[in-house]
């Protein structure tokens, strides 16, 4: 019950901003760009089925998927710090939400972004692909199983730049600042960090590949997905005389991805409810 109330409240507030209804459609007409061209192509040449489902799956999940977790996670951090610097945490509370109740509406309601950030961008290359699909003539399964977990992998990516984006956002408590560092963090400060940390030798390698924002990609790194792909990735290194890349495994990666997901929101409770509103 007390879930649904909150959700309520927050979609009600996020509906007021309009930064995150820019970010959300901004994102739309990207992802209606990027789509438009394979949709255009198989739909002008005759036999061409490369944006036909099942085929279409490895567009619809390819890199271009980083767009939507961009976006999501800056609307993230637009609607978290909005609540400090509009005071509407502070108001909350008085109106008889616990801090905790606060942590978790916001909690709920980043993943519900990263949930709807995704879900917009593949319903609309769904949308493209089933336009030029010939569903009578489908071999096989709709969603074949290694796009089945790929789709989760990047689901599990995107939640978990979403809990780095909360928990930058909670510290930092002002827009333009938090996504400053979110961007430094996620393109050069994990980077230094893992290059230090490798540069000590010895066990400190078997360390860095595990640090947050490799562990959340590695949820969507293709080898991990698709037989072919890893087979392909092995040959090039072996014709390059480089180390044949590591599978992870599921096993290993939901491990590292849930320590890290509770270490984040973990950090994100402590960090918030310490610090007066």
């Amino acid at each position: 019950m007390i879930i649904g109330t909150l959700l309520k409240i927050e979609a009600i507030k996020t509906g007021k901003r309009l930064a995150f209804i820019i970010s959300w459609i901004s994102m739309a007409f990207l992802a209606t760009t990027i789509f438009y061209e394979p949709y255009a192509i198989t739909k002008r040449v005759r036999g061409n089925s490369s944006f036909s489902f099942p085929d279409a799956w490895g567009i619809l999940l390819s890199e271009e998927m980083m767009i939507p977790m961009f976006f999501g996670c800056i609307a993230i951090i637009i609607v978290t710090t909005a609540e400090f610097s509009s005071r509407t945490a502070r108001q909350n509370v008085i109106d008889g939400l616990s801090k905790e109740q606060f942590f978790l509406s916001k909690t709920l309601l980043a993943f519900l972004i990263c949930l709807l950030f995704a879900g917009t961008y593949l319903a609309i290359g769904a949308s493209f692909a089933a336009a030029v699909t010939d569903f009578s003539a489908i071999d096989g399964p709709f969603l074949p199983r290694k796009s089945a977990t790929m789709l989760l992998g990047l689901l599990g990516t995107f939640l978990g730049w979403g809990a780095v984006a909360l928990f930058v956002s909670l510290g930092v408590r002002n827009s333009g600042s938090a996504m400053g560092v979110w961007i430094m963090y996620i393109s050069f400060i994990e980077k230094f960090i893992g290059f230090s940390i490798s540069n000590l030798g010895g066990w400190t390698d078997g360390v860095v590949k595990f640090l947050p924002m490799r562990t959340f990609n590695r949820a969507s790194n293709i080898i991990e997905h698709d037989p072919d792909e890893y087979a392909k990735a092995v040959e090039l290194a072996s014709s390059l005389d480089m180390t044949p890349p590591e599978i992870w495994g599921f096993p290993t990666m939901l491990t590292a991805w849930s320590l890290w997901m509770v270490v984040l929101i973990g950090g994100s409770y402590m960090w918030f409810k310490k610090r007066d509103l």
